[in-house]
């Protein structure tokens, strides 16, 4: 939800990116992990200096504009912290998530597994249901899982919505 809610922010001077990274986890009371090594291979550090402005766009968008003409993305990982790393690294590395469902799928279960393995097309369809538990178990990229959980929480099938 947090992501979802707008920002504005400005460093017209050139800042160190573990400046920017320390604003962004105070402003979104959200703890930030960031790939240093993976940054490394890029040539970023953490005195690498930049500068940045978003105008009033949801902190999951502000991110994205900021990060990818760097080469890098985010992605959610364990323990509701925000990891910023290597776009290569969130567009392919697989993760394993646990999506507790407010029922029983039931009847419900070919389509809502069909329209998962539809947004997981490109990626093979690591998604199985576990009726006895209603948990999804869903192996895919951080993209895919962003997209997984947007559609579970429209479908109102989410239990942390």
């Amino acid at each position: 939800d947090r992501l979802r809610t707008p920002t504005t922010f400005t460093f017209s001077h050139y800042t160190p990116v573990s400046e920017i990274v320390r604003y962004w986890q105070r402003e979104l009371d959200t703890p930030f992990l960031v790939d240093w090594p993976a940054l490394e291979k890029l040539d970023l550090w953490p005195d690498s200096r930049i500068a940045c402005a978003i105008e009033n766009e949801p902190w999951q968008l502000a991110l994205e504009k900021i990060l990818e003409p760097l080469g890098l993305g985010w992605r959610a990982v364990a323990g509701g912290t925000i990891e910023i790393t290597s776009a290569e690294k969130v567009q392919t590395q697989l993760q394993l998530e646990l999506y507790q469902l407010r029922r029983e799928l039931g009847d419900d279960r070919g389509r809502v597994l069909g329209k998962l393995r539809d947004i997981a097309a490109e990626q093979a369809p690591a998604i199985v249901y576990d009726p006895t538990g209603k948990v999804l178990i869903v192996l895919q990229p951080a993209p895919t899982q962003r997209l997984v959980y947007q559609w579970l929480v429209d479908e109102r099938l989410a239990l942390s919505d």
